[in-house]
């Protein structure tokens, strides 16, 4: 889909997503770190449990499919290798700080002069303006101002961030959608632009209903349940015997029946309680109480609590019962649909003498527009491959610049 197209990738934890994406797609990426590599690099869990910057399970998940090359963008030769980079590329991906690319000569303007196409796309905390822009807000933080938090964790309990940084993420897969729309402009105007990406904004732009429930009902959702016209809570998670499902009652003209082969499986298990007698399509939400509610929620509840997940699974697809487990990981690495789709996929490590399990295509399509051609880069792996044969230096002069501490 996007091969033939170059990134230069700039970003630490907080972006690596949207350039791996793009990488995904066939665009040639080229991750360039400071010298000694990204801090990223640094997080951990590690093959092997061996702290190293080349060996961070973190890292490899989200640089696949790129180059690596190191650069000290603060020197002055840095810097005017990274003009000469620029003026190749069409993408810059960046994380800095607002402020942090100007006071390098190298801000969407500098670069625009090198290469009037060029689209840098900058993903910041709270955006390049504002009175936030310059607080470097953790993923907990950014969390929990754009919202995600206050819907995360048990409807009794305390809010429960989710492990994967999901501000990062968010922000990332949000700005490689954004690019590529930049992408599909310039080559139709001729012209790029500068692309700011809000972490806090794409973490509300992720919570679906909750914003709209307000906006139209005023109706401030609550975690771990949905609030039917603000009148009555109803419950989406369901634990079972060794874990929880997902599922949600339904009522009204044309959605009440949708309860009806759960509750025929029910009843061969002796379970169904009352709620054949429930008038489930002639009821509406706006007459729903919440002790009718609590009523059905104890019967299905504890219907559930009697099955596995693998048990629930097997019968939701047999009677086309509109639910689905929540998988652990271990879960995952085994789950039947995602080896059909060869979703796991075996990538050779080379420098370990092994080959690593990694995730695969997000999509299968005919025109195969995702690929998995390379693990991620070593430090400075590919240096002399970029300086030397892209820019033209000489290898005395990669020597000079190594040890002057520019690459």
């Amino acid at each position: 889909m996007l091969t033939g197209y170059r990134i230069l990738d700039l970003t630490d934890e907080k972006g690596p997503l949207c350039s791996r994406i793009l990488g995904d797609l066939g665009a040639d990426v080229l991750k360039v770190e400071p010298p000694g590599g990204d801090r990223s690099r640094r997080i951990g869990p590690f093959y092997h449990d061996e702290p190293h910057p080349n060996k961070s399970l973190h890292f490899w998940s989200y640089n696949t499919n790129k180059l690596g090359v190191t650069l000290n963008l603060a020197t002055a030769d840095g810097g005017s290798l990274f003009k000469r980079l620029a003026a190749r590329a069409d993408v810059v991906v960046e994380s800095f700080m607002p402020g942090q690319m100007k006071a390098w000569g190298l801000d969407y303007q500098d670069l625009r002069a090198v290469n009037p196409r060029i689209i840098v796309t900058s993903i910041t905390p709270y955006g390049q303006t504002g009175p936030d822009a310059q607080y470097d807000d953790s993923d907990l933080v950014l969390m929990a101002r754009g919202g995600l938090l206050y819907m995360s964790g048990e409807a009794d309990g305390p809010p429960g961030r989710t492990r994967v940084p999901q501000s990062w993420n968010q922000a990332g897969a949000q700005a490689a959608m954004v690019t590529t729309l930049a992408l599909h402009h310039r080559d139709r105007y001729g012209v790029g632009q500068h692309i700011d990406v809000s972490m806090q904004e794409a973490v509300a732009n992720a919570l679906i209903s909750v914003q709209s429930h307000w906006d139209i009902l005023r109706v401030n959702e609550r975690r771990g349940t949905s609030q039917v016209r603000g009148k009555v809570i109803g419950r989406y998670s369901w634990p079972c015997k060794d874990g929880y499902i997902n599922w949600c009652w339904w009522v009204a003209p044309g959605w009440g029946q949708k309860n009806y082969p759960l509750l025929e499986w029910m009843t061969e298990m002796g379970m169904q309680g009352d709620l054949w007698d429930q008038p489930w399509e002639e009821k509406s939400t706006a007459e729903l109480t919440q002790k009718e509610v609590d009523h059905w929620e104890d019967v299905f509840g504890a219907f559930f609590k009697t099955q596995t997940k693998a048990e629930i699974y097997k019968q939701a697809l047999k009677r086309r019962i509109m639910l689905f487990p929540t998988y652990e990981p271990s879960d995952l690495a085994s789950y039947e649909q995602l080896r059909a789709r060869n979703y796991w996929q075996q990538v050779e490590h080379p420098e370990l003498g092994v080959k690593v399990t990694y995730p695969g295509p997000f999509v299968q399509t005919t025109s195969n527009m995702w690929s998995l051609r390379r693990r991620p880069p070593l430090v400075g792996e590919h240096n002399t491959e970029v300086y030397e044969k892209d820019l033209g230096l000489s290898k005395q002069q990669i020597i000079s610049l190594k040890s002057a501490g520019v690459i």
